[in-house]
């Protein structure tokens, strides 16, 4: 099946109500080579294959992928030191542009939603979760950040519109870690598989 099309199928329920005259804005740390990285890539270019002004959002806008940003979307530098300290020119985007959906991937997830509600504008935010986050936490004892970052997204995850599990164990984790997730249909892609849950009211 055509990369486009998977796409189309993949994120059916996050944008099919959405006009394409609207924007949509994908936000990374960066381009630094990853997996996530280049997946963001492919969504982004299918995105505007299908029609939509996508805006790639980076908290640096440097690495190794960056040459490979498709020339039809729109690459903007929040040129910040931190992901946390870019949430000052994130809330400035938002107000300034208005997207109409959010996506996340990686660490910006939590800036994200944080951005957006305090922007106070009107959009749907979707975060991509790639990290089994009960092994994570277990085996990272000694990294502070880690400990905290259940208990973070436990507070924070609610407030996003959707997320997009990388996988079915992913999936089966965050139901278990996030008791306000509802249960996840799959969505069978071949092998670029997202699996797509709405997040209860």
């Amino acid at each position: 099946m055509p990369m486009v099309m998977q796409l189309k199928k993949i994120f059916s329920n996050v944008i099919s109500m959405i006009d394409r005259s609207f924007k949509l804005t994908i936000l990374a740390p960066g381009m630094y080579g990853g997996g996530a990285e280049r997946s963001m890539l492919k969504l982004a270019g299918g995105l505007v294959a299908l029609g939509y002004s996508v805006d790639l959002l980076l908290v640096r806008a440097e690495g190794p992928l960056l040459p490979e940003v498709p020339k039809t979307v729109r690459v903007i530098n929040l040129n910040a030191s931190s992901v946390l300290l870019s949430v000052p020119a994130l809330i400035k985007y938002l107000r300034c542009e208005e997207p109409i959906a959010l996506l996340s991937v990686l660490h910006t997830n939590l800036i994200a939603i944080l951005a957006q509600r305090l922007a106070q504008v009107s959009l749907r935010v979707v975060v991509g979760e790639r990290n089994t986050l009960s092994y994570t936490t277990k085996h990272h004892k000694a990294d502070f950040r880690m400990r905290v970052m259940p208990y973070l997204n436990r507070l924070f995850y609610p407030w996003a519109d959707s997320i997009i599990a990388v996988s079915m164990g992913v999936a089966d984790d965050c139901q278990v870690t996030f008791d306000f997730v509802s249960d996840i249909p799959v969505s069978g892609s071949g092998k670029y598989r997202y699996i797509i849950s709405e997040v209860q009211a």
